[in-house]
């Protein structure tokens, strides 16, 4: 009787998730799932780059798939709900590629706050992401919205670097 075993068994793509184009290459808002994390195919639409370890919020909600990097100070819920996470490669402005939007991903500190493991974070500024504090402007839907993520990896200082975090964006 043969093998049925499909283990090691990989699809075929026409583009690796590390893969920056200037022009859509894949179908915007495609999807895919690799080594354990999802992504979905964006356009950075923002005048910055999106560089690995930073996260990226949608740019508006009539566009779909463009991403912002900019985020507000989470302070309040003028922190920006997550889109997704760079991971492989940068994306200059305009630029076409691979977010991570859930799975275990290397992520930056903001540097304002130490991070356990098993915390709770947010996008922050500039992409960065910070501890969670819940804040008190808003509904308990919208602090919902706003956690995108949980710390696996203690950032215990209050200077920038990397950490890894499972991250799973509300939008995808």
């Amino acid at each position: 009787m043969a093998n049925s075993n499909t283990y090691g068994w990989q699809q075929l793509y026409n583009e690796s998730v590390s893969a920056v184009t200037m022009t859509n290459s894949v179908d915007i808002g495609s999807r895919r799932h690799e080594a354990g994390v999802d992504y979905t195919y964006i356009r950075n639409d923002s005048s910055e780059q999106l560089i690995p370890t930073r996260g990226c919020k949608l740019a508006s909600a009539s566009t779909g798939y463009t991403v912002d990097v900019a985020a507000a100070a989470p302070a309040t819920f003028s922190a920006s709900v997550l889109a997704g996470v760079c991971v492989h490669a940068t994306m200059t402005a305009s630029a076409y590629g691979w977010i991570a939007t859930r799975g275990f991903v290397s992520v930056e500190a903001d540097g304002k706050t130490s991070i356990g493991a098993g915390e709770k974070i947010w996008l922050s500024l500039s992409g960065t992401f910070a501890r969670y504090t819940a804040p008190t402007d808003v509904s308990i839907f919208a602090q919902g919205l706003s956690v995108c993520g949980v710390a696996s990896t203690a950032m215990v200082t209050t200077s920038t670097g990397t950490f890894t975090a499972y991250i799973k964006s509300p939008l995808f």
